[in-house]
């Protein structure tokens, strides 16, 4: 598992990578995120 950062559709995201697949983050890594 690794913490991503990452654009698509002109809005940059945050998520955690699992072998091929991102589980999207709502919010920062740096702050308080479900």
């Amino acid at each position: 598992m690794k913490y991503v950062r990452f654009t698509y559709q002109d809005k940059v995201s945050y998520g955690l990578l699992n072998d091929d697949t991102i589980q999207v983050l709502e919010g920062s890594p740096f702050s308080t995120y479900t």
